[in-house]
């Protein structure tokens, strides 16, 4: 198949082996209208909203993890911190911190010998 062929509804990128079982992998054609292109001139914001919108998927996945485990902690950016109900969920990294570096990985290290899910 190239990268073009259709396969049950679906545009072909590649092929999987997952458990020895081949299986093509791409894009459903009833999707394709659901992705969208992120364009503008140079220092628009387009960076900082895909960011932003990959910390949205992260908190997406914590809340899915967390319906299997209830200690799961995820190393994030500090500033996530501060919004309410999360802060019992992260641990707060950034490298302008008011804490201390060793305070904040003593932080990690604390939650790691509790036996605690940490997310980097």
């Amino acid at each position: 198949m190239n990268h073009v062929e259709r396969d049950n509804g679906l545009t072909f990128i590649a092929r999987t082996n997952w458990r020895n079982s081949y299986r093509p992998f791409g894009i459903r054609r009833v999707d394709r209208r659901s992705h969208m292109y992120v364009i503008g001139k140079t220092g628009t914001g387009k960076s900082t909203l895909l960011h932003v919108l990959g910390g949205l998927d992260g908190l997406a996945v914590l809340r899915a993890l967390l319906e299997v485990r209830s200690d799961v902690r995820v190393v994030a950016n500090e500033l996530l911190a501060e919004l309410p109900g999360l802060n019992e969920l992260l641990l707060p990294y950034g490298v302008f911190s008011r804490r201390p570096q060793k305070e904040r990985l003593a932080a990690i290290g604390e939650a790691l010998d509790r036996g605690e899910a940490v997310i980097f």
